[in-house]
């Protein structure tokens, strides 16, 4: 299966186009504040990089977040355009899904944390190992404090939302918190792409049920609700 991958749900977005188990081409750019003035300029460069038309493409995947509520808004209603321009099904994978994916073969809990701002992170938990990583508990957004007395055992962190929180993690688990490299807590749109066909296979994939996962209000929500 020809698949599209998308993944605009942080600062440093990417595009990525896999058929089956083998990744064709993905292109990744600093896209703060541009998402969708360079999204699909990028993805145009990669189809002409392979040689596809974007009519070969069999699925559309997109990151749902949490993240950028403006990066996600302009991912998914790109996403939602394409599968119905071109008659695909298309799916969204969770952002904290695709973090995950690259650490389905270290043996341990993984701990993702993306910055939500306001001294607040979203933050997910799994259990990695055998080619699997398996989600625990359910997806939140809550001081990182908060997050650190539940945990009782030696965790990986990962994500955006570390750097800022890395000393006071240190401090209240001492050995038992882990650091990965920043660059190795990034989505990529290549593991957007294998996860939604492996779900899309699973599962019937509709665009009309594609929705950002905010996990909190956007601001402009929340001022017009007050």
């Amino acid at each position: 299966m020809k698949v599209i991958g998308i993944d605009t749900s942080a600062k440093t977005g990417s595009v990525a186009l896999c058929d089956g188990d083998r990744l064709v081409a993905e292109v990744t750019l600093d896209m703060e504040r541009t998402h969708s003035e360079r999204l699909m300029p990028a993805l145009d460069a990669a189809l002409k990089l392979v040689g596809w038309e974007i009519a070969d493409a069999e699925l559309i995947a997109v990151a749902t977040g949490p993240g950028s509520f403006t990066g996600l808004r302009v991912g998914v209603t790109t996403s939602k355009s394409l599968a119905f321009a071109l008659g695909v099904p298309a799916v969204g994978v969770p952002t904290f899904d695709a973090i995950a994916h690259r650490w389905r073969y270290r043996d341990g809990e993984l701990c993702i944390l993306l910055d939500a701002r306001k001294q607040e992170v979203y933050a997910a938990r799994y259990q990695c190992g055998d080619g699997s990583a398996r989600f625990i508990g359910e997806f939140r957004c809550l001081p990182v404090d908060d997050l650190l007395a539940e945990i009782e055992h030696r965790v990986l962190f990962v994500g955006d939302g570390v750097p800022p929180y890395r000393d006071r993690i240190g401090e209240a688990l001492g050995d038992r918190a882990v650091f990965a490299d920043a660059e190795a807590g990034m989505s990529r749109a290549s593991a957007v792409a294998w996860i939604g066909a492996e779900r899309a296979d699973a599962t019937p994939a509709d665009a009309h049920d594609l929705a950002p996962l905010y996990i909190r209000r956007p601001e402009a929500i929340v001022r017009a609700s007050q």
